[in-house]
């Protein structure tokens, strides 16, 4: 396993410190295709780091152990934002009135490429047996109210809870941002 990070949106001009998390012995880091050089690990070390000149593109990592490449990881520089992806974290929700599912929404570019630099406003809505209780986006010093239905995005990503209103049904909540393709997502009461 490796992961490198952190996300891949910079400014020309500006040196990223990279640090790369694995489990195996050694690390080589590319930027574009060109290596950026190779670290070995110790028994003492959690991870290893470069210094690299931010450029638009792709920055890899592959991850070796006796010499074989056993995992990759890649960022890739996001365009600007685009489109809102929502997600659910489970299918279906007990129709009792009390039980929630958390959607996420998370901020794309044009390619489907995860914009972590996002701070888009984002409103929800729902339809169906269910109720937004909360929107969030883990920005400690945002004072928005949590029953707020909008929200800004804080790295590219918000959340919204949502609870059954005690029907059987079909849920489903949208999200939508000014100049961006709406996203929406499913869940079940029942």
């Amino acid at each position: 396993m490796v992961h490198i990070l952190p996300h891949w949106n910079w400014s020309v001009g500006m040196t990223i410190p990279v640090w790369a998390y694995r489990n195996c012995d050694s690390v080589e880091l590319f930027l574009n295709g060109v290596s950026q050089g190779s670290r070995t690990m110790t028994s003492t070390t959690m991870h290893v780091e470069w210094s690299v000149p931010w450029a638009a593109g792709t920055l890899g990592a592959d991850c070796r152990r006796g010499g074989n490449v056993v995992a990759s990881d890649t960022v890739r520089t996001a365009g600007s934002p685009a489109q809102i992806r929502l997600s659910a974290d489970r299918t279906t929700i007990a129709a009792d009135g009390r039980d929630l599912a958390y959607v996420t929404a998370d901020i794309l570019d044009a390619n489907g490429g995860f914009v972590p630099t996002a701070t888009t406003g984002v409103t929800f809505a729902v339809s169906g047996p269910g109720t937004i209780v909360g929107v969030d986006n883990g920005n400690a010093i945002d004072t928005t109210s949590y029953t707020s239905l909008t929200r800004n995005a804080f790295s590219g990503k918000v959340l919204a809870i949502v609870r059954s209103t005690g029907a059987p049904g079909q849920i489903t909540v949208t999200a939508a941002s000014s100049n961006l393709t709406r996203g929406s997502v499913s869940t079940t009461a029942q």
